[in-house]
């Protein structure tokens, strides 16, 4: 009887273990195929800012894009227009070298809809009038997607 038993609480065990999803090497997010690839979305852009990479940033972002700035004044929202002609080629003027690193909190897939919780860590070399200046910063960002008519994930808002 003990034998049935301690096989029975093996075979719940692994039965147990094997439908339970690990995660994504690195962060504490469900390892799916859906948050693979809103990760890989992120994974690209962090390489498009370090290269300074314009064209393979606009790709990742939807021509819907939207930026309220999280304030309630209207003065300072955007939406992709701007962030292609002015805010991305501007950034990337000033910035002669850039190095960015994440930790990835969350992400949660909703249909055509995803977000992922990020706490982004960047260092910048400026080129100012003034001369070369090293930046850091850290925060705390929700970054927004939507499934795009091609069917891969594109950045909406956040940056």
């Amino acid at each position: 009887m003990n034998n049935l038993i301690s096989t029975l609480l093996i075979v719940l065990t692994f039965s147990v273990i094997g439908c339970a999803h690990g995660t994504i090497e690195g962060t504490n997010v469900p390892d799916t195929e859906e948050n693979r690839a809103v990760l890989e979305v992120l994974t690209t852009f962090r390489s498009a800012m370090q290269e300074r990479d314009a064209d393979k940033i606009i790709t990742l972002v939807a021509t819907n894009y939207f930026e309220d700035m999280g304030t309630i004044d209207q003065a300072d929202d955007y939406g992709y227009k701007h962030l292609i002609e002015n805010v991305i080629p501007s950034s990337l003027k000033v910035a002669q070298e850039v190095y960015l690193t994440f930790e990835i909190h969350n992400i949660e897939v909703d249909g055509d809809s995803a977000w992922a919780d990020v706490r982004y860590n960047s260092r910048a070399k400026l080129g100012l009038s003034s001369g070369d200046l090293w930046e850091t910063h850290k925060d705390f960002n929700r970054i927004e997607f939507s499934m795009g008519e091609d069917g891969r994930w594109v950045i909406t808002a956040g940056l």
